[in-house]
């Protein structure tokens, strides 16, 4: 299983990376959008991990590009729980789940392993 984990938080990063090793997952750390989608297409990838909170991050043109790429994965999202309207604009593009950032800090393991 490959997982990409778009994050400029590479403090917290280590933490799923933690989850994803006890899983036998890949996860590799894109630190931009189009860092995230180079390997998307690079690899025949089963889950992105977003980070609202990536610099000059624009939800929607990624999630336009993720379908663009053809594969068949599942996109989390999640951001800071007063951030309302960049969580409300990660639905709107289309991620399939859309978490506060304690909410993806609770069920990190869950959401690594699918």
């Amino acid at each position: 299983m490959i997982i990409i984990y778009l994050t400029a938080d590479l403090m917290f990063s280590s933490r799923v990376s933690s989850y994803a090793k006890e899983i036998g997952a890949d996860l590799r750390v894109a630190i931009s959008g189009p860092q995230c989608i180079n390997a998307i297409n690079q690899n025949k990838v089963d889950r992105v991990l977003v980070d609202l909170n990536v610099p000059k991050l624009d939800i929607e043109e990624l999630m336009t590009q993720i379908k663009a790429t053809g594969q068949d994965l599942d996109v989390i999202a999640y951001g800071p729980h007063v951030q309302i309207e960049l969580l409300e604009a990660a639905k709107a593009a289309g991620c399939d789940v859309v978490l506060s950032k304690g909410q993806f800090n609770q069920q990190i393991e869950a959401l690594v392993a699918g």
